[in-house]
Parts: C-alpha cells; structure tokens; sequence
C-alpha cells in the first residue's frame, strides 16, 4: 500500500467493486436475456472500480495507463446497457440502437484515448479524480444518462415484485447520479458526501436484492 493512501477513498472503491459484482451475479442468473446483459453491465462496472481500487492502493507510477484500463470495462459497459434499453423495441428501431451503441462506445474510446486524454491525479488528502477533458466529461453525462436510465426503466416494468422493483429503479438511478457526480466534481467534501451517499444506495440494493423474491408469485 502506497503510504498516503486515503483509506476512505479505499473503502469507496472496493466496496463498489463487491457490490456490483454480487449485483452482477443476481442478474447474471435470471433467464431472461435483457436481465443477463444488466448483470454483464455491472460485472464491466465491478472490473472498473477494481481497477480503481488498485489505483488508490498502489499509486503506479503508470497512473494515466492503469486509469485507462479501468475506463474500458466501463464504457464497454454503456454499449451493453444500450443493449438491455433496446430489448424493448422491435425490428429497425432495435437495429438502430445496436448502431449507434456501437458507434458511441467506439466514437468515446477514440475520443478518449487520441484526442482528449485524462490526467488523473490526487489531492493532498489523497483523494483520487480523474481530470477528464471538459468534452468527454459531457460524454459521460450523456452515457450514464441514456444507458443507465432508460435500461433500469425497461427492466423495471419486467419485476413483478413491487418493492424490488421500486428498489432498483430509485436505487439504480441514485447510482447513476452519484457516478456523475464521481466523474465530474473536483471538490472533496461534495465527493465524501456523494461517497457515502453511494455506499448507503447500495447497501439497500444489496439486501433488498438478497432478500427479496425476484417474482411475486401473488403478482
């Protein structure tokens, strides 16, 4: 462990990492396909934030390479919640999505990568922040909100059970903000705020997808 490691920071990280790939598993193991893609979404997300916890352990000297490496599951991860989003469309207009997934994903990577790099860093308290360029911070924005947002809608209306349903759908969209706000703010009180935040969002997923019946056999 790096010596200024912030353990806090730390705790963020891995506890994202585990529960969103208990999450992940949860999905995973439903037969439905758009609930499968969901839970291969999250697995992506999961490998991310494993990535950035090793990120806040270590310190690498190589900080932008290994920084960039836990981006990739994580817009790849977009591309697939694209994917659960056009589970309810039919003919042309699901091919449509396809594409344009497809184009963003790539579009994003290549912007990412060759045009508008990142200079991660961290701050004298030792918190982490990615220092992404103003334009793919807006490309964030845009993904998290036309990926996440409508995938977690089109899922819910599949949930029979009432309270997992209401749960995934207010829990999901509190993480998608929360992530926005991981991404984009540069101020460190707004992140132990929105960290904690964070953390609370998926303790009650945790326990209400672990607890609740997927299907309510009374529905």
């Amino acid at each position: 462990m790096h010596p200024s490691t912030n353990m806090s920071v730390l705790s963020f990280f891995l506890f994202g990492t585990f529960s969103f790939a208990v999450l992940s598993v949860f999905y995973l193991k439903q037969k439905d396909a758009p609930f499968r893609l969901f839970g291969l979404a999250l697995a992506l997300i999961a490998s991310a934030f494993a990535v950035w916890s090793y990120v806040v352990y270590a310190r690498p000297a190589n900080l932008e390479l290994i920084t960039t490496i836990g981006v990739a599951p994580f817009v790849l991860a977009f591309g697939v919640l694209f994917a659960v989003s056009a589970s309810s469309l039919k003919g042309k207009h699901k091919i449509f999505v396809y594409i344009f997934s497809a184009l963003f994903v790539t579009l994003f990577a290549l912007l990412r990568v060759f045009f508008y790099g990142s200079n991660p860093a961290f701050d004298d308290k030792g918190f982490f922040y990615f220092n992404a360029d103003p334009v793919i911070l807006y490309l964030y924005v845009l993904a998290i909100s036309f990926s996440i947002l409508p995938a977690v809608y089109v899922l819910g209306r599949q949930i029979k059970n009432i309270t997992l349903r209401m749960v995934m759908e207010l829990g999901f969209t509190l993480i998608a903000i929360g992530t926005i706000v991981l991404i984009i703010s540069y101020d460190d009180w707004l992140q132990v705020i929105n960290g904690w935040g964070m953390i609370i969002v998926l303790i009650i997923l945790l326990l209400t997808h672990l607890t609740t019946r997927f299907k309510d056999k009374s529905s």
